[in-house]
């Protein structure tokens, strides 16, 4: 009966939530930064798991695997599908590379403090996986920040378009980073794999996610209904991330993966991102309520790592924005290129969501301190990301004084 009463309750929030949860049009600008977050359904978890009210239960959040899986392979093709061909030919390349160096950049930075600590602390192997995953999932930023600050006051110029670029791509970076993490580690967190190992494991996850989405592609050729097309993503995202996931890779590149391939490959490319489009938002709240029902306090410990989190990734963004200017033309370089990606968003806790997932069965109070961090500190940075971004873009004269209409 409490698996019934909890299964209801999902449903319930995930339909509400989506017709009147993302409701913030008229809402003041800090309004609109939270409820743009979807933190109201993490903390609304958070209330239902075993920490708050008990509904959602450890023993029932574990039944409730599979709606995990399928999060995640519903949030990864939705991430791959945007490498369709028409929209890769109007992006500038210089500004691409721009914004995928920089997200290089940055984790490169962030591992190295990261290994660094551990090597002085004398951290053990399992917490050197942790500190790598970490540095993926901070290296990427989010464009729900720019669609907020767009949304306020229309922008127009270089550095609007160089960061809505960098924004909406540069989690292919951090998505690579942590599947090749995961792959490094793949059976052994507490000593790691040969290179050799390594690469197998990352050629199967390219190779599965290349498999499922040729099967999409494959039974979408004949044109299915709406409803049809529905049923064959949702099988499609739990075959995605479930094959990942039962055998310890990442559910989110391989998905993505399985994405990109159906965007460069399937005449039905469109209604497959438009069926993707009107089921985002479901999918999306019911995932951050067992996000936050997965969330478990570790203790005050965790407020000095959510704030080194917070400036430690803001320091390696900004200077990983630096680091990528040379791949710009010299009159469309902007210093502040780092400072307008600090915001994060639904991407970055997926990863930590899919890492949680695939080292759970080792458990330990040090994943739960991980999880939590990284989920406070996406919190955080996607609150300060926006105020920022709309700073520095309305010193350049990008954002219109009226706000947008309609």
């Amino acid at each position: 009966m409490k698996a019934l009463i909890g299964a209801l309750a999902l449903a319930l929030v995930g339909l509400l939530g989506a017709r009147f949860g993302f409701r913030e049009e008229a809402a003041p600008l800090p309004l609109r930064l939270v409820v743009s977050t979807g933190l109201q359904f993490l903390v609304l978890g958070f209330l239902l798991g075993p920490h708050g009210t008990g509904l959602l239960g450890p023993d029932l959040l574990e039944s409730f695997s599979p709606a995990v899986v399928l999060g995640l392979g519903w949030i990864g093709l939705t991430f791959g599908m945007q490498f369709e061909p028409g929209v890769m030919a109007r992006i500038d390349r210089a500004e691409l590379g721009a914004g995928l160096a920089q997200a290089l950049a940055a984790f490169v930075l962030l591992a190295a403090v990261g290994l660094a600590v551990a090597a002085l602390a004398h951290w053990g192997p399992e917490a050197r996986l942790l500190v790598l995953a970490g540095a993926a999932v901070a290296s990427i930023s989010t464009p729900t920040g720019l669609a907020i600050v767009f949304g306020a006051a229309p922008a127009a110029g270089s550095l609007s378009r160089l960061l809505s670029v960098a924004a909406s791509l540069d989690g292919a970076v951090g998505l690579a980073a942590l599947a090749t993490v995961l792959a490094a580690f793949h059976g052994r967190p507490a000593a790691g794999g040969s290179l050799l190992d390594a690469l197998r494991w990352l050629a199967a996850s390219v190779l599965l996610g290349i498999f499922a989405g040729w099967l999409l592609v494959s039974v979408t050729r004949r044109r299915p209904g709406r409803q049809e097309l529905v049923l064959f993503l949702l099988g499609l995202a739990l075959l995605a991330a479930g094959s990942q996931a039962f055998l310890g890779l990442s559910a989110l590149f391989g998905s993505a993966v399985a994405g990109a391939f159906v965007a460069r490959t399937s005449a039905a490319s469109r209604r497959i991102q438009d069926a993707l489009g009107r089921w985002e938002q479901p999918v999306h709240v019911v995932f951050l309520l067992l996000s936050g029902a997965l969330l478990r306090w570790p203790g005050w410990e965790v407020v000095p790592l959510v704030a080194a989190y917070v400036l430690l990734r803001a320091g390696a963004k900004v200077l990983g924005g630096l680091a990528a200017l040379p791949a710009l033309p010299r009159g469309r370089r902007h210093r502040g290129l780092g400072l307008g990606l600090l915001a994060q968003g639904g991407l970055s806790i997926a990863m930590a969501v899919s890492i949680r997932h695939v080292l759970a069965p080792a458990g330990g109070t040090g994943l739960d301190l991980f999880f939590a961090t990284v989920v406070l500190g996406v919190a955080v940075s996607e609150v300060v990301g926006p105020p920022v971004i709309r700073r520095m873009l309305a010193v350049r004269g990008e954002l219109s004084g009226e706000p947008a209409r309609g």
